[in-house]
């Protein structure tokens, strides 16, 4: 069977594809002369049958026409996928919470977002970490605001569009009492405005699921929540 092998001449990539030719040159190196080498004028090459030389020249410029193509596409990749972002697909006219689930949002500037989306009227509005591996974006689109929640990947898991509020509500989002008990999980308010008191009553509420990663609407009887900023 050939035996393919490869080894160094002065000008480039010696393959060798028979033993007997392996032993010819180990000969020639270790500076035996029962052989004769003949080279040509232009090339220099030995007159070897089934020898194939790949120069250093050929084979750094065949590298680099490689190097600069994935450059080339790296680039071209990188702007078309940012160009389609999360907020892509969507209309004004559409069902913006279920076209947002599933998508995943990227890792940039939160106003090359809102100029990259200028006919949703998008605006960000913030962000606050859940818990580890999970965050909370707030977002103006097309007029409303929306919760998006993200796990550590970017993906977002689930999207709930708060109830247009007046001015007498205040969003919060945290742990609240509720029949006097501390609930453990987090919650997500709209909380009455109230004077004289630091835990507010609630208007509407919903528990964020950290295991699951959703928005999870309960009653607001008995919920007290207190008030972060007095």
């Amino acid at each position: 069977m050939a035996i393919w092998r490869c080894i160094m001449a002065r000008n480039g990539y010696l393959t060798i594809n028979s033993q007997r030719y392996m032993d010819i040159i180990h000969q020639f190196l270790i500076g035996s002369s029962n052989h004769q080498w003949h080279f040509t004028e232009n090339s220099r090459q030995p007159r070897i049958k089934n020898c194939k030389v790949m120069k250093r020249s050929q084979k750094t410029h065949k590298m680099k026409i490689g190097i600069s193509f994935l450059l080339i596409l790296s680039l071209f990749y990188s702007k078309f996928s940012f160009a389609n972002d999360a907020f892509s697909a969507i209309k004004c006219s559409s069902e913006i919470s279920n076209n947002l689930i599933g998508r995943h949002m990227k890792n940039e500037k939160i106003v090359e977002i809102e100029a990259r989306h200028k006919s949703l009227g998008l605006k960000g509005l913030g962000s606050d970490e859940i818990s580890e591996g999970l965050f909370s974006e707030y977002w103006m689109i097309c007029g409303s605001e929306f919760m998006l929640l993200k796990d550590k990947k970017f993906l977002i898991r689930d999207v709930l569009q708060v109830p247009d509020h007046s001015e007498n509500l205040l969003e919060f989002t945290g742990k609240c009492n509720i029949n006097n008990k501390e609930n453990s999980e987090i919650i997500f308010a709209l909380l009455n405005k109230e004077e004289g008191v630091t835990a507010l009553s609630a208007s509407s509420a919903w528990i964020i699921d950290e295991k699951k990663k959703k928005f999870k609407k309960i009653p607001t009887d008995g919920m007290r929540c207190e008030r972060l900023n007095q």
